[in-house]
């Protein structure tokens, strides 16, 4: 380890300049690419972490035999890990990272590459540790695993950190309203014999376009791929007004101009409707992270992207 230039730091009290060894001791670390010496087995990999980490010899079967049966590997504990799967790779790393209970570990995407049944053992023992007093910081894409095993969250674009705050925070910061999914008919659109079907089909998009822009006044377009629109709608429109006007698209009737369930004008022909289904909801942390990406990457110049946006609890 390089000798630090300038300051200290400190971990449960401890000093890196004061106690060096000790300090270490107190940190997990599994890397986003596995290091595991494919010589030796999970339960050889796990007991030579803990004796690097000072767990006695007492403690030490007790503690290894619980982690590999926590994190699903006991299976295959006894073989060579140069045997194992890349699922099973990445939970002998995050075992490694927790044997000795250290109390800051990092976790650089622990479950990239797992099946979802292993990807629940990973979160079961990280859980553990969370509950067992532990620190722990986690990098990963799933905002699924985010919201499952994390208090606050931090994201960044580019290496800029962009948010801070916990998950509730976060929606309400940037979520900016709810989110409408529309999905859009492809085909059965013209009549038999058409040439100028591409025409038609972008004529039809836009009179849907141009209806929600007029009967859900404030509603900003994110996102439009063939047979897809993405909405992020105001909260000042009330869900009953909201379905209302997608009901009436989606039958093919024009929606009321008032703000009520009547729909009035039908069309003759309700399949001739481009709108064959949709979706509302809340927003999701989800599409908060594709907010950042989006606006990191240059695209949709024209989104709304808030001046302020790192924030503090």
């Amino acid at each position: 380890m390089k000798e630090p230039s300038s300051g200290d730091a400190m971990v449960d009290n401890i000093s890196l300049h004061r106690d060096k060894n000790k300090f270490v001791q107190q940190i997990g670390y599994c890397p986003q690419f596995d290091a595991v010496l494919g010589e030796l087995t999970a339960i050889e990999m796990l007991t030579l972490v803990g004796r690097l980490r000072g767990v006695s010899d007492a403690r030490m079967k007790r503690l290894v035999n619980e982690l590999v049966t926590l994190v699903g590997l006991t299976e295959c504990a006894l073989r060579p890990s140069s045997t194992y799967s890349g699922g099973n790779r990445r939970k002998l790393s995050t075992a490694m990272a927790l044997v000795g209970s250290p109390q800051l570990v990092f976790l650089d995407e622990p479950t990239s590459g797992v099946d979802p049944a292993s990807r629940r053992r990973v979160w079961t023992a990280v859980t553990k540790a969370i509950n067992n007093g532990q620190s722990v910081v986690l990098t990963s894409h799933s905002m699924e695993e985010c919201e499952a095993l994390c208090s606050r969250i931090i994201i960044m674009s580019r290496g800029t950190l962009r948010c801070v705050g916990t998950t509730s925070h976060l929606k309400a910061k940037f979520g900016q309203g709810y989110s409408l999914q529309i999905k859009l008919r492809t085909h059965g659109l013209c009549p038999k014999g058409a040439t100028n079907t591409e025409d038609i089909y972008t004529s039809k998009v836009q009179q849907v376009k141009s209806s929600i822009s007029y009967y859900l006044p404030g509603a900003v377009i994110i996102d439009q791929h063939k047979g897809m629109l993405s909405y992020r709608i105001p909260t000042r429109i009330s869900w009953g007004r909201l379905f209302s006007v997608m009901e009436a698209l989606k039958s093919g009737r024009q929606p009321s101009d008032r703000d009520s369930d009547a729909i009035a004008s039908p069309v003759a022909n309700p399949q001739e409707s481009i709108v064959e289904d949709y979706a509302a909801s809340d927003t999701s942390l989800e599409q908060v992270f594709l907010t950042f990406a989006r606006e990191a990457s240059g695209e949709n110049q024209n989104k709304d992207i808030p001046q302020e946006v790192v924030t503090k609890l």
